[in-house]
């Protein structure tokens, strides 16, 4: 069994995401970090965030990072900045990420966006959250549910939401309908 104690940052570290041996950090120094786990270093500092970096995700051989309402997707094996995606609004700070497939959900300060992840836009905006939402799970009931997510956030502790994407939940309307 192997422990590495790694060190790098300068503020807090606010995030963890992880494939195979290489581990990535985000942090309130305003970088991410990436290390190998297995040699117990740091490989490389994805800096130039405009705040914090409160979320980190890999997802389909890319790193996501989120500072304020920038989400900036890295090349996986590269580990060079390859695009960015920008709320229109600047107070709609990122919180956490999850992915599946070409969707991205972000939780924001009171709402959850869904990104495509073909066209880098936002497709839709969940709203319906009292507070700043700080995490979020994907789940599938059904197959034909398409992604699912819940968001926890800052209103109350119990405070729980749950919704699909739209063209899913268009489809069990239309379904409903004609029962």
């Amino acid at each position: 069994s192997r422990t590495h104690v790694v060190f790098g940052h300068s503020g807090h570290v606010l995030a963890l995401a992880a494939h195979n041996n290489m581990l990535f950090s985000a942090s309130q120094d305003g970088t991410a970090r990436v290390w190998d786990m297995y040699l117990g270093r740091e490989v490389r500092t994805l800096g130039a965030h405009p705040g914090y970096v409160r979320a980190v995700l890999w997802h389909d051989g890319c790193v996501y990072t989120a500072s304020q309402n920038v989400i900036r997707v890295y090349d996986g094996r590269a580990l060079k900045c390859v695009r960015t995606m920008e709320t229109k609004s600047a107070h709609a700070e990122v919180y956490h990420m999850v992915a599946q497939g070409t969707s991205l959900f972000a939780a924001t300060n009171n709402t959850v966006r869904l990104w495509d992840l073909n066209a880098d836009r936002c497709a839709h905006t969940y709203t319906g959250h009292k507070g700043t939402v700080f995490a979020l799970a994907l789940a599938r009931c059904r197959p034909s549910d398409g992604a699912a997510a819940a968001g926890g956030d800052s209103s109350s502790p119990s405070s729980l939401s749950s919704f699909a994407e739209p063209e899913q939940r268009q489809q069990r309307q239309q379904q409903q309908q004609q029962q």
